[in-house]
């Protein structure tokens, strides 16, 4: 049974380009973007990455 690939689509947020333009309106998209998917933190603290690379 063949599956078409319109009924197996995922909905993914569209990651907002800034193009040099409306900045105040790109970062507050980007921040809620990143808080929707619980990676605030990433961007105030930081990763660690613990391998050394």
């Amino acid at each position: 049974m063949a599956i078409s690939g319109s009924s197996m689509s995922f909905s993914r947020p569209l990651i907002p380009i800034f193009k040099g333009k409306g900045y105040e309106f790109w970062s507050i998209k980007m921040k809620t973007l990143f808080k929707s998917q619980d990676l605030w933190d990433l961007v105030e603290i930081g990763y660690d990455d613990m391998d050394g690379d």
